[in-house]
């Protein structure tokens, strides 16, 4: 249920989006935290925009969970990087197109029918920005991450979750990742995309090195 309740309320903030005429519709997920200087660097965001096609752009995404992170990022502006491959893991901070608003919507809908292939909001974005060939965009650095709270589409057993529902422990959990992530939002793009670069380099390297192994 978790998953369709996620999947619904992408919807529903799609259409409403489009609705009211939105140029840019941003998706915020209840547990996101959102970098301190985020409204700061809006302005700078968009004006980085002006003149590129895009449909998505990844406020904030799962790097070191996504298979993405296997592959070279390219640097395009102050804040913005082109990733050649497509597939990210975590849309709870995301901005769409008003451009791409019926195309996405159509996307999402087609998949609650009969026979329609149903997979994840991350699923469908990834599948979409495949679909429509506009270059995935991401924010570098990242400008949000998931907060402590166990999340309503992952277990809710064990002691950690247990831990992670008590109201102190997520509110220290969130001052501390908050603080870091601030700091994080403050590296400049240029050295996080080397930082990404070097990691899907290293991460290529060592799955060579498997598949060699496992051959020989």
């Amino acid at each position: 249920m978790g998953f369709r309740g996620c999947f619904e309320s992408h919807l529903r903030a799609l259409r409403t989006a489009r609705d009211e005429g939105a140029d840019v519709a941003v998706l915020v997920e209840d547990d996101a935290v959102v970098v301190s200087r985020f409204l700061e660097m809006l302005p700078e965001i968009q004006r980085e925009l002006d003149g590129v096609e895009w449909s998505v752009l990844l406020l904030g995404y799962l790097g070191d969970q996504s298979p993405a992170r296997h592959f070279r990022l390219e640097q395009i502006s102050p804040h913005l990087a082109r990733a050649d491959h497509w597939e990210f893991t975590g849309s709870h901070f995301v901005a769409v197109n008003g451009a791409a608003l019926d195309a996405l919507i159509d996307d999402f809908e087609r998949r609650q029918l009969p026979g329609g292939h149903r997979i994840s909001v991350d699923g469908v974005l990834n599948e979409f920005r495949h679909a429509s060939g506009h270059p995935t965009l991401v924010c570098v650095p990242n400008l949000a991450r998931q907060g402590p709270s166990p999340s309503g589409i992952t277990a809710q057993a064990g002691p950690r979750a247990r831990l992670l529902r008590h109201g102190v422990v997520q509110q220290v959990l969130l001052t501390v990742k908050r603080s870091l992530w601030d700091l994080a939002a403050m590296l400049p793009t240029s050295w996080s995309v080397r930082c990404w670069n070097l990691r899907a380099r290293l991460t290529a390297r060592s799955r060579h090195q498997y598949t060699a192994e496992s051959t020989a």
